[in-house]
């Protein structure tokens, strides 16, 4: 789990791009980041060297899903 997301999961922390990065750096299949993710947070992961992401609701709210 990346970043706050609404549906709280007890003892999960939120681990942040950090450790995405680190685990896409040592990690030789692709990795999607998943937990709190929306079309602002995507970049983020991507650039930590994320193959994509998984997200729910960061689609089903935004108006411009395909920008």
């Amino acid at each position: 789990v990346i970043f706050e997301d609404r549906v709280l999961k007890k003892g999960v922390a939120r681990q942040g791009c950090g450790v995405c990065q680190r685990i896409c750096q040592k990690c030789p299949l692709p990795v999607y980041a998943i937990g709190g993710m929306n079309m602002q947070r995507l970049p983020l992961v991507i650039d930590a060297g994320a193959a994509g992401c998984c997200m729910m609701s960061g689609f089903m709210q935004t108006t411009k899903p395909l920008q």
